[in-house]
């Protein structure tokens, strides 16, 4: 995509996603592609570690394919009796902004029902991206987690979401700064935004109830 990109953290690995972009991820975790989802090692590992949750790794694989997930990662050396901490990637349309940015945030606070607004903030790195925290009961377990908006170039959104569990997210906020540290799109063109681009819902795809 670029020249020069990030410097991983120690112990990270970068992924690519069909020329589309880069990001870094920790060397430990699985990592699943649009490419190889079915079948897969990761697939088979992911299940292995998390037995009980193998009907949700499954819908993971499906909404991979009708919902264009384009990457989806899961920390597998994580406390196997809660829910895997996961990151997953998909791209919508439009021109990201801040006015973007904030009916994203809009449209994630109705659908995880919270009741007060998500706070937007721009970020550094990437240029131009924009990131907002968030916490819900997702029984049985309460979930948080952060979505990032990246800009690709051209007039596409790649909107990045993590998620982890309530009790977990302190530990896990330095790998979900490095994430979006590490993406880097790739200048391809993306198709023409509608008129009113719908914003991105979170959908969590992974073993994350």
């Amino acid at each position: 995509p670029t020249d020069t990109l990030p410097t991983l953290p120690a112990g990270w690995a970068r992924y690519e996603s069909l020329g589309a972009f880069t990001i870094g991820v920790p060397a430990t975790w699985l990592v699943m592609t649009s490419t190889e989802r079915n079948d897969s090692a990761a697939e088979t590992a992911l299940k292995a570690k998390y037995p009980t949750y193998s009907a949700k790794i499954d819908t993971a694989l499906v909404q991979m394919r009708d919902q264009d997930l384009l990457v989806l990662a899961g920390d597998v050396n994580g406390d196997a009796t809660v829910s895997a901490a996961n990151m997953f990637i998909k791209k919508v349309p439009g021109t990201l902004d801040l006015a973007f940015a904030t009916s994203a945030a809009a449209a994630a606070q109705k659908q995880l029902k919270i009741g007060v607004p998500l706070t937007v903030q721009a970020m550094t790195k990437p240029a131009g991206s924009y990131c907002y925290d968030f916490a819900v009961d997702m029984a049985p377990t309460s979930m948080a987690g952060r979505q990032c908006l990246f800009p690709s170039g051209y007039y596409d959104v790649y909107v990045m979401t993590f998620l982890t569990t309530v009790a977990q997210i302190a530990t896990y906020s330095p790998t979900v700064l490095s994430l979006s540290d590490t993406f880097v799109a790739a200048a391809a063109p993306g198709a023409a935004p509608s008129a009113t681009p719908a914003p991105p819902a979170i959908t969590p795809p992974s073993p994350v109830t």
